[in-house]
């Protein structure tokens, strides 16, 4: 028998190792319900059923190629009913990523009713970018299906404010009420500049010229401040 071939039956018979007093249990199984003595068993049994849960996990791992970012804001007198760690927390166990900004590998925005009609900033780049706003319900409906819904049955439209003065509130897309605040405040504000209470309070002083001219103690004329040199 020449030495290459002994080698290889010292080799498998190191590979068979025989059963030992030591159970072996299998924690990946339910209630660990796997037990063996016989180590190679074990590692066939573990490989397998690493496997089984690999293939199970693919099936609620249904937005692992989606970044999603949000807009939850809500009336400041209404309740929040959207908790944002929570749904970024389903995202990531359903295999999504979170961006904290709207960009152009951003594929959807979910955002609450409140966020479209305002106009947040991450909705308007949203729309800027023809990126798909849809409901919190959407994420939702995911998680509870375990697969991908269609984002269309869960879509917001978004439409752009214009200057028009005949254009209506609701076509503006605009939150009730804050059109008649802003331009509430947009009179106080001016009616404040024209108060002469502002100016009540505000001292004059005389600096004199500021010319840098003034600096160079042997300077006798300026082009720029000639009055100064001016003699009486």
């Amino acid at each position: 028998m020449s030495k290459r071939s002994r080698s290889r039956d010292q080799q498998g018979t190191q590979n068979k190792r025989p059963a030992t007093d030591r159970t072996y249990s299998c924690r990946h199984c339910p209630q660990k319900s796997f037990e063996t003595t016989n180590p190679v068993t074990f590692s066939n049994h573990v490989r397998l059923c690493k496997s089984k849960q690999t293939a199970a996990s693919a099936v609620s791992n249904c937005l692992h190629d989606q970044t999603i970012s949000f807009s939850l804001w809500t009336k400041p007198d209404a309740t929040r009913p959207y908790d944002e760690s929570d749904l970024r927390a389903t995202l990531v166990s359903l295999g999504g990523t979170f961006s904290a900004t709207v960009h152009k590998k951003v594929r959807l925005l979910i955002a609450t009713r409140d966020a479209v009609r305002r106009g947040t900033q991450r909705v308007r780049k949203a729309a800027k970018k023809n990126i798909t706003i849809v409901q919190p319900e959407w994420l939702k409906a995911c998680a509870a299906n375990k697969a991908r819904v269609n984002p269309a049955d869960y879509a917001l439209a978004y439409t752009r404010p214009t200057t028009s003065s005949t254009t209506s509130k609701e076509d503006a897309n605009v939150n009730d009420g804050i059109t008649g605040d802003l331009d509430k405040e947009d009179a106080e504000a001016a009616e404040d500049l024209k108060s002469s209470l502002l100016m009540e309070h505000v001292q004059t002083f005389d600096l004199g010229c500021c010319c840098g001219c003034h600096d160079n103690p042997s300077a006798t004329s300026c082009e720029w401040c000639p009055e100064c040199y001016q003699k009486e």
